[in-house]
């Protein structure tokens, strides 16, 4: 099992980035001493806006071009190698303590886990992704794709795999896109 994990969000809004701050400060207090939060900021948000020194952060610019989850979260996969990824939208809150702990014993309890998505209360992602659902080991498996709303991902699955596919652009098609490179390898979401 690795030694850690990075927490990896992406975010051009202080207020939403804020309120999961303040989550992660609560509940994953370790990811920040360690300093495995990394910020992939947009949409004109500087770090200095924020005043924590406390995370790593990316200021994505947009002369590049328009926004794009793909690129903006291979940069934050990229950034924080070696460690295995939680890559979660800003707009999540930790509930409890130990949330990733618990994420990273699942993940391994499993070889063939290649994808883990946490339990998500409200609502989330599109319901036709969980159209086909098998059940084992205390486990709900998909054999369609997750949302990349949260994600758990073992840096020896993003190794083999690869990045994000970085055609798509804005918001969606990518998760699918990596669900399905990912059960095309053998592994499980």
């Amino acid at each position: 099992m690795p030694v850690s994990t990075a927490i990896v969000t992406l975010s051009g809004y202080a207020d939403i980035l804020a309120q999961f701050h303040a989550s992660v400060e609560m509940y994953e207090p370790d990811a920040i001493q360690q300093r495995r939060c990394f910020a992939i900021l947009s949409n004109g948000l500087r770090h200095e806006h924020l005043g924590w020194s406390d995370w790593n952060w990316y200021v994505y610019s947009e002369d590049l071009c328009e926004f794009s989850f793909p690129h903006n979260a291979n940069t934050g996969i990229r950034l924080s190698y070696p460690h295995d990824v939680l890559l979660v939208n800003d707009d999540v809150s930790f509930l409890r303590a130990g949330t990733v702990a618990d994420l990273r014993r699942i993940a391994y309890s499993d070889p063939s886990i290649g994808i883990l998505s946490p339990q998500f209360f409200g609502c989330i992602g599109n319901p036709l992704q969980m159209k086909t659902m098998t059940h084992l080991n205390g486990l709900t498996f998909s054999e369609e794709r997750l949302c990349f709303t949260a994600v758990y991902l073992k840096r020896s699955v993003l190794d083999r795999i690869g990045e994000l596919d970085e055609r798509f652009s804005g918001y969606g098609c990518d998760d699918d896109d990596y669900c399905h490179r990912v059960q095309r390898a053998g592994f499980k979401l």
